[in-house]
């Protein structure tokens, strides 16, 4: 894939990103005025999140998708000196704002986005034409309202016959749809996987039965987080991969999962021999990383915790 005369391996597709508004509070009260300690904006939406982190960890990713209005501005600006960008702009409406409340625990308030026309969809998916076999494409986060939840399957459809690896990280129907179209890596947390199935789940075997159900309807490797608890991967060849968290006082959970998807990305993408293990530890130690920082962790950072974090193998999945 070229862009701008320079080789991308990896592009993220972020449908609907957002400019997150940090508030951190002594306490939250509801009913009453509640005053802030201290603010700070960020670039968010879950694309966008992958991109970022694979920055720190050294990797350049092309970073897509719709924008809109002075918040587009502000995110385009804010990425656009440190990764190559090509979104699309809207005419109509301003990127979501998303309000992120720190007070001991998180309280995440988010908004809907702007109206993204059949039209304004085709064009990106015509702009993913010029991915190549062998590339890396990110499809992550929520459908927008105004797209139809086949909108990933969609972009699937077009590039199936390139040999892409897909990541897709969504829930519900927009995933549901896109796995007969067997992406390479998905990503659910637990919480996810238990509504997607409509069930509570308890252990690492209840974990792989459903991640077993998740490979029959067509994905390749699925990775399950349990946040401070560990992860673990059901890789393509059938294996069992598991390891607990590292050690560390959290202070956010703000893009710790797209973290973990990143440090995956990572591993697999400086050698397609990669191993199945090592991209499980480098996905934990990213996306831990990320968790005990308040912004995306620095790659010194990550790969420090890598030397505490055990990879155990279940040969037989």
């Amino acid at each position: 894939m070229i862009h701008n005369n320079k080789k991308i391996s990896v592009c993220t597709v972020t449908l609907s990103p957002s400019l997150d508004y940090h508030l951190d509070l002594s306490e939250l009260a509801t009913g009453t005025l509640n005053r802030s300690v201290s603010e700070r904006f960020t670039v968010g939406g879950k694309g966008i999140n992958v991109t970022r982190a694979l920055y720190n960890l050294g990797i350049s990713s092309l970073a897509t998708g719709f924008l809109a209005g002075f918040t587009g501005d502000r995110i385009n600006s804010g990425l656009s000196p440190y990764v190559p960008t090509d979104f699309i702009f809207l005419q109509d409406g301003v990127t979501r704002v998303n309000v992120k409340l720190h007070h001991g625990c998180e309280t995440e308030i988010n908004a809907g986005g702007p109206y993204i026309s059949p039209e304004k969809f085709n064009e990106l998916i015509n702009k993913l034409d010029i991915l190549e076999t062998g590339d890396i494409l990110v499809l992550s986060g929520t459908i927008p309202p105004s797209l139809p939840k086949t909108s990933y399957a969609d972009i699937m459809e077009r590039i199936k016959d390139k040999n892409i690896h897909v990541v897709l990280d969504t829930t519900g129907d927009a995933l549901m749809n896109a796995l007969p179209y067997e992406p390479f890596l998905i990503k659910p947390n637990k919480s996810e996987l238990e509504e997607l199935f409509g069930t509570k789940i308890d252990g690492i075997g209840d974990t792989l039965f459903y991640a077993r159900k998740l490979r029959e309807k067509g994905a390749k490797n699925i990775l399950v987080t349990f946040s401070e608890k560990g992860a673990i991967l059901l890789s393509e060849d059938n294996k069992l991969y598991y390891t607990s968290a590292p050690s560390g006082v959290v202070h956010s959970t703000v893009g710790s999962g797209d973290s973990s998807v990143a440090g995956f990305i990572a591993a697999f993408s400086e050698n397609e021999t990669y191993s199945a293990s090592s991209a499980l530890a480098l996905a934990v130690a990213t996306g831990s990383a990320c968790a005990f920082t308040d912004e995306f962790a620095e790659k010194d950072k990550i790969y420090s915790l890598l030397d505490s974090i055990k990879v155990t193998e279940f040969s037989e999945a």
